[in-house]
């Protein structure tokens, strides 16, 4: 296994619980497969490793689904606030020059294959760019290696330990 985000997800049991929304409910093996078919659908449709693919959508599973497939294509994900207004979203669309961006009205999570594709990214390849607001008001792309995505995805997901003692 290389180290990479989505080997992290990819080892959890796949009946184990990875996402709760609302009502909703997604496994760890739900998220393995349709991200899988999302990685497949975005490289039949042209997406290569290195480009990038901003994605829009209200808070939902969707996201983080496409945000996994976007990584398991090799390709640089971007996301785009809903919140956001239009001129803005536009003027990071335009700065990223994203070879694809997907909305909630083509999900991208239909395909005939759950296989997982063969990696296409390394450690030090360019996996997320976060746009800030900017000092001047123009959005600023930030980019995050995956060596630095997988390290906070470790970290986020080891328990904590206490260390020390405390009085009280």
């Amino acid at each position: 296994m290389s180290g990479l985000l989505q080997d992290l997800i990819a080892r959890q049991a796949p009946e184990r619980v990875a996402v709760v929304f609302n009502e909703a409910r997604l496994t760890y093996g739900d998220m393995e497969g349709q991200s899988n078919r999302v990685a497949r659908r975005l490289r039949e449709t042209g997406v290569r490793p290195g480009d990038r693919v901003c994605f829009l959508a209200p808070k939902s599973p969707l996201p983080l689904i496409w945000m996994l497939g976007i990584l398991k294509a090799g390709a640089i994900h971007v996301p785009l606030d809903p919140a956001s207004p239009a001129a803005r979203l536009q003027k990071i669309i335009d700065a990223c020059e994203p070879r694809r961006v997907l909305t909630a009205d083509e999900p991208f999570t239909d395909g005939d294959s759950d296989a997982p594709l063969e990696p296409a990214a390394r450690p030090e390849d360019p996996a997320h760019i976060l746009f800030t607001s900017g000092s001047t008001g123009t959005p600023k792309g930030v980019l995050m290696r995956w060596a630095r995505c997988s390290a906070c995805a470790k970290a986020r997901s080891s328990p904590c330990r206490r260390t020390g003692s405390s009085s009280g």
